[in-house]
């Protein structure tokens, strides 16, 4: 139960904070529609194996010492984005000028992957905090983790998206989102404290 809880909370935390892959994601429905909206907000699945890969790889070069360390930065790192989403005021959205063209299927995933894959977020967050909740538990827990946490990241990702597409632009504009913009704050926020006060007592 709480490696689901941490998967969702952490999951629609990261979908609807601000962000170069959100970004895109906003820019690219208002070029080409839901469609191109929704390649672009699959992207992680392309990129994020391999960036998981390699933190499990840098994770068990470290010592036990070294992973709790780890969770005490994952903890601050959240924290950080949860006052950053806690602070943000969102702009407003405006339709690109001159009607861009929608890029391709294929175009459109593959800006996804690229802006996800530079974006030093997932890095950070595989590094410091997604591989050490891995490392804690069983392969059992470790998947009741991971799916809720794409489920969410992708899914709040695609609700832009659609609202978007649907000509429902004001959500982005106004309370709606400025409220989902908090409430992801919160958790960010709390599951930061979780996960640095985990790593305090494994330092102790």
């Amino acid at each position: 139960m709480h490696s689901l809880l941490l998967g969702l909370s952490l999951g629609i935390s990261a979908g609807v904070a601000p962000g170069p892959l959100l970004a895109v994601v906003i820019r690219t429905t208002l070029e080409g529609g839901f469609a191109a909206g929704a390649r672009v907000a699959l992207g992680p699945l392309l990129t994020d194996l391999p960036i998981i890969a390699v933190a499990a790889v840098l994770a068990t070069a470290l010592p036990e010492e070294g992973l709790a360390a780890l969770g005490v930065a994952g903890g601050i790192f959240l924290g950080w984005l949860g006052v950053e989403a806690l602070r943000e005021r969102p702009a407003p959205v405006e339709a690109p000028a001159g009607g861009a063209a929608a890029e391709g299927g294929v175009g459109s995933l593959r800006r996804g992957a690229v802006v996800n894959l530079l974006n030093p977020h997932p890095w950070v967050f595989w590094i410091a905090v997604g591989v050490p909740i891995l490392g804690d538990g069983s392969v059992a827990q470790g998947i009741a983790f991971i799916v809720p946490f794409y489920i969410m990241l992708i899914g709040s990702k695609l609700v832009v998206a659609a609202a978007l597409g649907a000509g429902r632009e004001r959500l982005l504009r106004g309370k709606g989102y400025v409220r989902a913009l908090r409430t992801s704050g919160v958790l960010l926020l709390a599951a930061g404290a979780v996960l640095a006060v985990e790593g305090i007592r494994q330092l102790r």
